[in-house]
């Protein structure tokens, strides 16, 4: 089977865009597909025709074909995407979650309903020693590692040193966070007020060059720790920006969220999937 595809990047963060018509597969025919999509991109997003009020509803799916969390990044490429079109305020709907987007000074800007909780302190024990961190759910869930407590594993230096593929992955899979496991992100502040990020993604199974949810946990959680005043810029692994704000006063009174950064296409393919599973 041919699909005609579109790939994207949101601030570094890559995408396969397809764009369902008249014939629609089933989401688990999606999911069974993303592995094959996703060879060298970081998600598979589809986007279904428009309901009746305009919104257009997005499936994501990470290449492992896993489902169901909300993904920033990949909602702005899906707007970015359908912008290119007809540029114009519009409505997503991902992972259950309705998204405005609209474009802004960096490239699309999402406006996003509050978490239900603030970012909250943990500790787990890891083999070599026991690891304080901050967890936030922003309809993906993340746990956030500010550098210097990475000392009590006996790791210092600066964020580029930290093997974050070795330590993401022990905590995506720690019995803390199960059974879904977390996404793990590991930051600082810099002189600018900055917040420098590294994360690695669940379900991508790797360090990635940006992720949205990530963007909006790390700068939820710096401000709760008086480390940052909105608006927060974020400077992930690929070193594209991403802008965070919101509205409210405190962490426990937020009533929306706003994530801005670049949203590109890197062009189209037509690609041959096949539903047979793969040795």
């Amino acid at each position: 089977m041919q699909l005609r595809v579109t790939y994207s990047s949101g601030a570094g963060n890559t995408f396969t865009i397809v764009r369902e018509g008249r014939r629609r597969l089933p989401a688990a025919v999606w999911q069974r597909l993303a592995p094959q999509l996703c060879r060298w991109t970081d998600g598979l997003l589809v986007l279904e025709p428009a309901n009746p009020d305009g919104t257009v509803p997005v499936l994501f799916f990470n290449p492992d074909g896993s489902t169901g969390m909300f993904c920033g990044n990949g909602a702005r490429c899906a707007a970015a995407f359908l912008m290119g079109e007809q540029p114009r305020p519009i409505t997503l709907l991902l992972a259950g979650v309705v998204v405005g987007a609209m474009p802004g000074v960096l490239g699309i800007r999402l406006q996003l309903p509050a978490p239900k909780e603030p970012p909250s302190e943990r500790e787990v024990e890891l083999p070599n020693g026991r690891l304080r961190l901050w967890v936030a759910d922003v309809g993906a869930p993340h746990a956030l590692v500010p550098l210097h407590e990475l000392s009590t594993l006996g790791i210092r230096g600066t964020l580029d040193q930290v093997p974050v593929d070795q330590l993401g992955r022990q905590l995506r899979k720690h019995p803390a966070f199960a059974p879904g496991g977390v996404n793990v992100s590991f930051y600082t502040v810099d002189q600018s007020g900055q917040l420098q990020l590294r994360t690695y993604e669940r379900g991508v199974e790797r360090e990635t060059g940006s992720c949205g949810t990530a963007a909006l946990a790390v700068a939820l959680t710096a401000w709760l720790r008086q480390e940052v005043r909105p608006p927060v810029t974020v400077v992930p692994l690929s070193r594209s920006p991403l802008l965070v704000d919101w509205d409210g006063e405190s962490p426990e009174q937020l009533r929306a969220l706003y994530l801005e950064g670049a949203a590109e296409v890197l062009g189209t393919d037509t690609v041959e999937v096949s539903l047979e599973e793969e040795e």
